[in-house]
């Protein structure tokens, strides 16, 4: 039998290149006759690989993140439908509502959102902006107090809210941002106290002592320290007290005198009066007046009386004038 390969074997690398070159030119010709199809495109909104369908919730969230607010509240409402106990839908759609300007609305839907315990201090507070905007003002303070209440205290936000401008100036309103947080210092009512002064006579003739008044514990605390050439020195503290929404002043000396005052501003001016306690024990009527003077001066007058007011006696009356604490050292000038 003839071998299956008669012609010279080194000829047999080459032929096998030929066929292999003649299989590669025809498969190309094809793939160029037939071109690709294109790709389907992605059905989601993201292309960069996520396949799922959006959500509803998701495309909530989009929709408010964008400040989309009209199709934010449609998804708001249709998610509502699904679950009526969804509390981040419920504030959502009350704030895409008041976003949209229709306050009226809005305010039954903070009411609904504030049902949950999570939604309480922004929903309450956002009740207050929007019977603010309803110019109903104390349904709005009222609101605002029950956001205070659950633990609101963004003053500066309160301060500046365009929603709350009808407010500025309320007298209610202005207490509740104290309660809030205290005003930056500088702007308190009483931070015309704050320094360190030469205590001088009423006359401004004679100097008597120093004393030294600083806002400790978030600017709630006034803390004075005082002390004279006699020798007599003592501490006082001074807050407002957010149950009455009056000034307190509690004082004592260094012969063990205690002076406990309350009072309110009035015409720029602290007045107080409560009682002062002797060193003995004995309690009688008092009263004090702080008033800021002009060129940053302040006015300190204490008065007592021992005959249930028919005569009041001075106890001091002190000119402070700003004075630099290098130069006072100990009890008196050095």
């Amino acid at each position: 039998m003839a071998p299956p390969f008669c012609g010279d074997p080194r000829s047999l690398p080459v032929r096998n290149a030929v066929v292999t070159l003649l299989v590669l030119v025809v498969l190309g010709t094809l793939f160029l006759l037939f071109p690709r199809r294109k790709a389907d495109p992605s059905p989601t909104l993201d292309q960069g690989g996520d396949t799922r369908p959006e959500r509803l919730d998701e495309r909530a969230e989009r929709h408010f993140l964008r400040g989309e607010y009209a199709k934010a509240a449609e998804a708001y409402r249709l998610l509502l439908d699904e679950n009526p106990e969804d509390p981040l839908a419920w504030i959502r759609l009350a704030y895409a509502t008041h976003e949209l300007g229709d306050f009226e609305a809005s305010v039954d839907l903070h009411r609904r959102a504030a049902e949950f315990e999570q939604n309480r201090i922004g929903s309450h507070y956002r009740i207050g902006c929007a019977l603010a905007r309803l110019g109903r003002p104390s349904e709005a303070i009222d609101a605002l107090e029950d956001a205070v209440e659950a633990g609101y205290y963004d003053r500066t936000r309160a301060e500046n809210d365009p929603d709350l401008a009808s407010l500025r100036g309320n007298e209610r309103f202005e207490l509740l941002l104290d309660r809030m947080a205290p005003p930056p210092p500088g702007r308190g009512p009483l931070d015309f106290w704050v320094g360190n002064w030469a205590s001088w006579d009423a006359e401004g003739d004679d100097l008597i002592g120093h004393v030294s008044v600083r806002r400790e514990e978030n600017s709630r605390l006034f803390v004075e320290s005082w002390n004279d050439y006699r020798g007599t020195s003592g501490r006082g503290m001074a807050y407002r007290d957010p149950s009455d929404g009056r000034w307190h002043l509690l004082r004592v000396d260094s012969r063990g005198e205690v002076h406990r005052l309350a009072g309110e501003f009035r015409d720029q001016a602290l007045e107080l009066s409560g009682e002062r306690i002797s060193q003995a024990g004995r309690v009688f009527p008092m009263r004090a007046v702080l008033r800021p003077q002009g060129r940053g001066w302040v006015i300190l007058t204490l008065e007592s009386t021992e005959d249930g007011g028919e005569t009041w006696v001075t106890l001091a009356d002190r000119l402070l004038r700003p004075e630099e604490p290098t130069f006072f050292m100990g009890p008196g000038r050095r």
